[in-house]
């Protein structure tokens, strides 16, 4: 019997929910990696409203007395994606190389 896929959680944004389908397709997640994985399609949709901010704003904006600044969105993506970054190994059914979104 083929086991139950999770259905895709409905406050994904678009390209959450396109990891999400891709990495139900291609494995067979336990109850603990399913909410690993809803983590991470929600860790991507944030960075692509970041991405946005940054895309609109420019990699740089006006500090306090109008001096250039790293645009703070480029900031919180970082902090957003690093401690991510660090579970790639240790989750062995994800690969870089096996998502391309």
């Amino acid at each position: 019997m083929t086991p139950k896929k999770a259905a895709t959680p409905r406050d994904l944004g678009a390209r959450g929910r396109a990891f999400w389908r891709h990495t139900v397709e291609m494995f067979e997640l336990s109850e603990v990696e399913t909410e690993l994985l809803r983590e991470c399609c929600r860790m991507l949709d944030e960075c692509e409203d970041l991405r946005a901010a940054v895309d609109k704003d420019g990699t740089t904006v006006a500090g306090s007395t109008g001096q250039p600044r790293v645009h703070p969105a480029l900031v919180s993506c970082a902090n957003t994606v690093w401690p991510w970054a660090g579970c790639w190994h240790r989750w062995p059914c994800l690969t870089w190389t096996t998502h391309p979104c």
